[in-house]
């Protein structure tokens, strides 16, 4: 006989009623140890730290693998984009998926074509206008341009302040170094 049908029989001895029975396996499975319970929505320092401490990990991680995520997470947008066209001309126009795939490629090829065309009109006469629309824009950025001059003016002086405190003659301490020739002396 097993360790559970040991349990099962003591039991079974001590609640000679069904109903008694299954009152206390309830009781049993509503209680539990209090190391065991957890507070709902406590949070300990130790839960907040290892949620820190795997959101660096994940960003570092993200920013060491950028070169090879960053391919990867286009092709899962681009294909999550473009699976619903592929399966209309797949199963609904009942083309082959391979000429599917080929068909969508050109369009999409297609479409970025016609709209450079679209934009480069438009592009080369803001080009061509720019130097007459400069002069006015940075007379429109003037009331702009004074507090970045006073900021880079406070940033100047922190940074002179900072370098003359490290060129004055401030004393040194000098570590002792002491030997058996010149005990309590220092050099």
């Amino acid at each position: 006989m097993g360790y559970a049908e040991t349990m099962a029989t003591k039991k079974m001895q001590a609640a000679p009623d069904a109903k008694e029975l299954r009152q206390r396996e309830k009781a049993a499975q509503g209680t539990a140890p209090d190391e065991v319970r957890m507070k709902a929505g406590g949070t300990s320092a130790l839960t907040v730290g290892i949620v820190v401490l795997a959101g660096l990990a994940t960003v570092g991680a993200l920013y060491v693998g950028k070169e090879l995520l960053i391919p990867i997470t286009l092709a899962l947008v681009l294909k999550l984009l473009l699976q619903p066209v592929m399966d209309f001309l797949s199963v609904r126009l009942r083309i082959p998926a391979a000429l599917s795939a080929f068909i969508l490629i050109i369009c999409i090829f297609g479409t970025a074509v016609v709209v450079a065309f679209s934009i480069s009109g438009p592009a080369s006469s803001w080009l061509q206008k720019a130097p007459q629309v400069l002069p006015s824009l940075k007379e429109k950025l003037v009331p702009l341009r004074q507090p970045i001059e006073y900021l880079q003016g406070a940033f100047k002086e922190l940074e002179d302040a900072a370098t003359s405190a490290k060129d004055a003659n401030v004393p040194q301490v000098v570590p002792y170094v002491g030997s058996k020739g010149n005990a309590g002396r220092r050099p």
